[in-house]
């Protein structure tokens, strides 16, 4: 019975990633080689395209051991689509804004928060740690290591329709 179910599992995936449009070659490699297999797989094998053929993005990517530290098991694709700012942002770009600067996501109406931290780097987004800055970067999709997933139910992460004199980058 295991046998069976391991063979369907296999041809599954299989034919799922046949009908998938493949990410970059040069994404998966960069992301596999440096500790972020869990999200080059995941990327390679969603139905629904988590980075837009065209535009700029930047992909805020958790490392292999977040993946079975997450409360989710297999996160869910509004986790991963939260993870996804629509600017191209370099860590350099980030470091000259201030804290409390929010980033709209794929994750409809909410944004990722710019937060103050003591390490490498003086901030963090949703008091995430960038570990591993622009991992990749062809002048369109950039690419971070972080040290988990950034949630979505971080204070002021989700959009605020009141809020006065707050203007979310990338709308």
């Amino acid at each position: 019975m295991t046998t069976k179910f391991s063979f369907f599992l296999l041809l599954s995936l299989l034919l799922h990633a046949q009908l998938v449009a493949p990410i970059d070659h040069n994404i998966q490699l960069v992301l596999s080689r440096r500790g972020y297999s869990a999200v080059a797989l995941t990327l390679s094998l969603m139905s629904h395209p988590l980075l837009p053929e065209s535009g700029n993005w930047t992909m805020f990517c958790a490392p292999d051991h977040a993946f079975s530290l997450s409360k989710y098991g297999q996160p869910p694709l509004m986790l991963l689509e939260y993870q996804v700012a629509r600017h191209r942002l370099t860590i350099e770009d980030l470091s000259a804004l201030p804290a409390g600067t929010k980033f709209q996501t794929r994750y409809f109406a909410h944004y990722l928060v710019l937060t103050e931290w003591e390490g490498v780097y003086n901030f963090s987004l949703n008091g995430v740690e960038i570990t591993e800055p622009n991992l990749y970067d062809d002048g369109h999709i950039i690419l971070h290591g972080v040290m988990g997933f950034m949630e979505p139910t971080f204070p002021g992460a989700a959009e605020c329709m009141t809020c006065e004199g707050e203007t979310p980058i990338g709308i």
